[in-house]
């Protein structure tokens, strides 16, 4: 009688432990790759000036959005835009043509050398710097390309001293963003106002044409690409060239350029949003699309099964981005272009940001933090110091709480 009431009390245990829900097992992240080291600045420079070309190595990428805010007194200005007529965007070629030297020679973010001014004024030395974060979210999708020697081939002044920045935020994964990072410049390089501008007797209007034809090409072929791969990607983009006292800046998107002239913050750009802007919601509003304005997005199929999103059409401006270019063009790539003359000693530095930086300061904001990195080393500028300024801009978004993937840009001025 005991033997049957154990081996009761024994059936009764097991079956309350069958019914018992095990413990959860650990969560498991699974990368494609291994995920790079972080490097410190000068572990950066010198690994990006063995590679080359300035772009951050490939890392997987999914949707960044956000929306940035402008100071008070904060407003655009320089904003000069060339009419163009009929574009055809350029279409990849295996040896597309991008500068006279060969890949290998293209310094990396951090190691510009100083290139003396090609006019009678003061001399100028620009030294560049850039930071990244990945910040708060699961991929980084912010890209940058710096070129501190950028030599077009054929240029009828190569004595011209040139440069070429620019920031890319990509949504909906990193392939917008690093598609642009490695084929932006290539186009404005191909572009022959670019190639034929000598100083002073650039063609203003035709360089602004030929920024706005390069990224209509670089457009064309990352939607082509994406439409390849059955993706929906694209990016953001802001881009600054110098030619010798002059830098023009071509944006698309809601990343920014903010110059610093006489300690104060000049807004070189304005934020592409759907619904803030009402020249884009007319457009995009005419053509039957929708707009979500307490998100301030484009919906390309708002009636449909599948909804898709952007935060930016033309305004709402954007590279790549398939769904919101056919069968309605809802999101253009034509960029706005601003021409900057720049003054001897007013102007000390330019920046570009991705929305993850303005989402959490304002550009005076940004201008104050950068001038007090720069300010301590004024009589010993290089691109370290630059890089220095960039990197505190990039913590100051972090301890701010920034939600986004962060970029900073420094362009610092440095007169003779």
């Amino acid at each position: 009688m005991r033997l049957a009431r154990a081996v009761s009390r024994n059936l009764s245990t097991l079956s309350s432990a069958c019914r018992t829900r095990p413990a959860p097992l650990p969560r498991l992240t699974y990368h494609l790759r291994p995920p790079p080291p972080r490097l410190g600045p000068m572990e950066s420079e010198k690994l990006g000036a063995a590679a080359g070309l300035a772009t951050r190595a490939e890392r997987l990428g999914h949707q960044g959005e956000a929306a940035g805010r402008e100071a008070p007194g904060e407003g655009p200005v320089g904003d000069k835009r060339a009419q163009v007529g009929d574009v055809s965007p350029g279409r990849l070629h295996p040896q597309p043509p991008a500068s006279d030297m060969p890949r290998a020679n293209l310094k990396a973010a951090g190691a510009a050398r100083p290139d003396t001014n090609h006019s009678d004024g003061p001399s100028l030395a620009v030294h560049i710097g850039v930071s990244d974060e990945q910040g708060q979210r699961s991929y980084m999708e912010d890209r940058h390309t710096v070129i501190p020697d950028f030599r077009p081939k054929g240029a009828a002044d190569p004595a011209l001293p040139r440069q070429f920045v620019a920031v890319y935020d990509g949504h909906s994964s990193h392939h917008g963003s690093e598609h642009a990072s490695r084929r932006v410049h290539q186009f404005v390089a191909a572009q022959p106002a670019i190639q034929q501008c000598s100083g002073a007797a650039c063609d203003q209007e035709a360089v602004q044409a030929a920024l706005k034809a390069a990224f209509e090409a670089a457009d064309t072929e990352i939607v082509e690409t994406a439409v390849q791969d059955g993706k929906r990607y694209g990016t953001t983009a802001v881009c600054a060239l110098r030619m010798g006292q002059t830098v023009y800046v071509a944006h698309a998107g809601d990343s920014r350029a903010v110059l610093c002239r006489d300690g104060r913050a000049v807004t070189l750009t304005r934020d592409h949003k759907p619904a803030s802007v009402p020249q884009e919601r007319e457009r995009i509003e005419a053509q039957g699309g929708h707009i979500a304005y307490d998100a301030d997005r484009v919906l390309s199929n708002p009636e449909g099964q599948r909804r898709s999103r952007l935060a930016m059409s033309r305004c709402c401006l954007a590279l790549g981005d398939p769904d919101f270019k056919t069968p309605r063009r809802l999101v253009e790539a034509e960029p706005d272009v601003a021409r900057v003359e720049l003054r001897p000693h007013a102007d000390s530095f330019m920046l570009l940001g991705s929305d993850g930086l303005f989402d959490v300061m304002s550009g005076q904001e940004a201008v104050d933090a950068a001038s007090r990195v720069l300010a301590s080393s004024k009589a010993n500028l290089s691109s370290a110091v630059a890089e220095a300024a960039a990197d505190a801009l990039v913590r100051k978004a972090m301890q701010d709480g920034t939600s986004d993937n962060v970029t900073a840009l420094i362009m610092a001025f440095d007169w003779d």
